[in-house]
Formats: structure tokens, C-alpha cells, sequence
């Protein structure tokens, strides 16, 4: 089955009996470089370019994303500032799963931490804060999350 759009996709799955939720994000914005002018594209935007270069990297590091579900997802919590990984949490505690106690763990600290990347972070209010110069309690969450995500990653496996 083919689908061309968001909108006939979002009412193929009001279809189905299971419920569904779909997903659609990014990671990072494209390139846009011109090489006949040797110009990276993103310097030439007004967008990325305010004079205050916290709020020009978060929004050179920052994607949107389209949920889309066919059954009421409740209540929510403020997704507008969440990186990936809290998102697909936030996401499995609204489908009744059974979550690992890391995914628990991990659910527990989007009040503190809600996003975070290597270079910028927001707290749940929305400002914004150089990952390298965050309050205590936000670094706190960070160091034990990245404490965390190499358990999970990288212990498992000895």
C-alpha cells in the first residue's frame, strides 16, 4: 500500500483496530552547503543567525517531530522540549508497557532534564543552557544519565 501524505497516512491508521502511534523525526537539520559560491547556506539565514549564539546553535541542533496516533493519548506532558530518547520514553509510558528500570529511571528525570545534546539543553520552561555550563542539579541528571546510557550500552555486553 502506498501513502503520499501525512494526512492520508493519519487516516489509514484511524483504521486500524491496534492501536498505533507513528513517529517522524530527525536528528539534525540537512546540510546546505553551495559549493559554486563555497557558502554554507544555514549563515545566510536570519533564523540561525540572531547575534546570540546559544539560541543559534539550539536551533542549528533542534528538530521538530509528528506524532501521529489513532487512540487519545491523554493527558501529556510538554513535549515542545525533548530530545529524542525522553520522547520515545514519554511515549512507551502512555502505552501501558512494561518498562525496563532504565526507561523508569529515565521517565523520572524529564522535569530536570527533558533535553539535551552535547552542546546545548533546555530545561522543561524552555531556556536554554550550554550543556558545558549547566546549574547543579541539571548536571547532576546529566552525568547520571550518561553514567546510565553506558551501562546500558557498554556493560551488558562483557
Amino acid at each position: 500500500m502506498q501513502i503520499y501524505n501525512f494526512g492520508r497516512m493519519y487516516d489509514y491508521i484511524q483504521t486500524l483496530d491496534e492501536p498505533t502511534i507513528l513517529i517522524f523525526l530527525g536528528d539534525h537539520l540537512p546540510y546546505l552547503y553551495n559549493a559554486q559560491k563555497n557558502e554554507d547556506t544555514l549563515n545566510l539565514l536570519s533564523y540561525f543567525n540572531t547575534g546570540d549564539e546559544l539560541v543559534d546553535t539550539y536551533r542549528k541542533y533542534n528538530t521538530q517531530c509528528l506524532i501521529l496516533a489513532n487512540f487519545d493519548l491523554g493527558d501529556v506532558e510538554n513535549w515542545d522540549y525533548m530530545s529524542s530518547d525522553m520522547l520515545l520514553t514519554s511515549v512507551l509510558n502512555k502505552m501501558g508497557l512494561k518498562l525496563s528500570d532504565y526507561y523508569k529511571w529515565l521517565y523520572s528525570i524529564k522535569d530536570v532534564l527533558p533535553s539535551s545534546n552535547y552542546l546545548v539543553s533546555q530545561d522543561v520552561d524552555g531556556n536554554l543552557y550550554w550543556t558545558s555550563e549547566l546549574p547543579d542539579d541539571m548536571q547532576n541528571v546529566l552525568d547520571k544519565r550518561e553514567d546510565a546510557q553506558y551501562y546500558v550500552m557498554y556493560e551488558d555486553i562483557k
